[in-house]
């Protein structure tokens, strides 16, 4: 679930008018896909936002923000490793990449 604030928060701090923007159900029946196929945010303003892997071997998130440029697209990544053991920590790794069109000039 991806969600964008309002400014970047801090761990323990409380999250304040979230947007949700992002959401995969990957087949549960009681969660509904929220633009899968993406979502627009404004230009030349940096977008905090708050990423979450839900699942049912762990839960790990983030807070993040990008700055996007007028024109462009952009996707973000999320891998996650659930925990075996309940001493484990779930982890994730977000990542937020500017993708290039194949044979563009900047390819």
């Amino acid at each position: 679930m991806i969600s964008i604030v309002d400014e970047i928060n801090y761990c323990g701090d409380p999250a304040v008018n979230l947007k949700r923007a992002y959401r995969r159900s990957d087949g549960n029946p009681l969660v509904t896909d929220l633009n899968i196929d993406g979502f627009w945010v404004p230009s030349g303003k940096r977008v905090p936002f708050s990423a979450i892997v839900l699942s049912d071997k762990g839960t790990c998130g983030v807070w993040a923000s990008f700055l996007p440029e007028a024109g462009k697209t952009y996707e973000i990544r999320m891998k996650g490793n659930g925990k075996i053991f309940d001493w484990e920590t779930a982890e994730c790794a977000f990542t937020v990449s500017r993708l290039i069109p194949e044979g563009s000039a900047e390819s």
